[in-house]
């Protein structure tokens, strides 16, 4: 899980780095910045989510339970 903690640090110094340039930059490459920023924190936030929810997913095919009928992972927990 540390994996996955760490990514998300980096997806939250990428949000940071979002609100920057949302609060304090007017010139014309503010909006290529945000984008850049926000295609790098959407991807890497995606990344630790598979990081967090793969051995829980190989677990539950590991026991036998087809992919397709498995039951979603309770996740309230995580919280």
């Amino acid at each position: 899980m540390s994996e996955a903690a760490d990514t998300l640090k980096s997806v939250l110094r990428l949000i940071t780095e979002m609100i920057d340039i949302l609060e304090n930059s007017d010139d014309a490459e503010a909006p290529q910045a945000f984008f850049e920023a926000y295609h790098e924190a959407s991807g890497q936030l995606n990344y630790a989510v598979y990081q967090a929810l793969h051995p829980l997913l190989r677990a539950q095919s590991s026991q036998g339970s087809p992919s397709a009928t498995a039951k979603r992972p309770d996740l309230d927990g995580l919280e």
